[in-house]
């Protein structure tokens, strides 16, 4: 993976983080009791929607490295068998 493809999927848990974030405070802080536990446990659900999308990003970005892989191996041994 390039710097740049971690970056952006360091970037976009980011917004996650923040957009759960936003969300909880908006609309669902209000129906707990405590601000403290209400805090937390929204700390706890981003941390866990941003790793979350941070995993999955890697999995697709390594999924289709690995096609361009197998594109690239066929191609060669394609010219391989017609210089042949």
């Amino acid at each position: 993976m390039t710097v740049g493809q971690i970056w952006d999927l360091l970037f976009n848990a980011f917004i996650i983080f923040v957009g759960v974030g936003i969300v909880w405070l908006r609309f669902l802080e209000p129906l707990f009791s405590s601000q403290e536990v209400s805090v937390m446990v929204m700390i706890v659900v981003a941390l866990a929607a941003a790793v979350a999308r941070f995993i999955l990003g890697w999995r697709r970005v390594r999924r289709k490295l690995l096609e361009a892989e197998a594109q690239i191996e066929a191609a060669n041994l394609q010219f391989q068998e017609g210089v042949e």
